[in-house]
């Protein structure tokens, strides 16, 4: 039986999971190459959330209009995010 490096992944573990899935396609020849990102300065390719942070909250009314006014696949997403906090 042949071990997998893999068998240990813990995406949890891993703190950036889209890099390390592009790491992984790219050992599995999924993809040519994994971009390599450039982390600091002015022409960074992912650029800092610093300045985005939020400054108000929606109000519960303003959070039941837009939910009574979006298409249901839409609401699933608008739910989740409100009660689970990724807002």
């Amino acid at each position: 039986m042949q071990s997998d490096s893999r068998a240990d992944y813990a995406p949890w573990k891993a703190g950036n999971d889209q890099r390390c899935s592009l790491n992984l396609a790219e050992d599995d020849g999924l993809i040519e190459q994994a971009p390599k990102f450039k982390g600091k300065g002015q022409n960074a390719l992912i650029k800092s959330e610093k300045g985005r942070k939020r400054d108000r909250l929606a109000s519960d009314d303003e959070y039941q209009s837009l939910v009574e006014n979006m298409r249901r696949p839409a609401q699933h997403v608008l739910i989740a995010q409100y009660e689970t906090a990724m807002r």
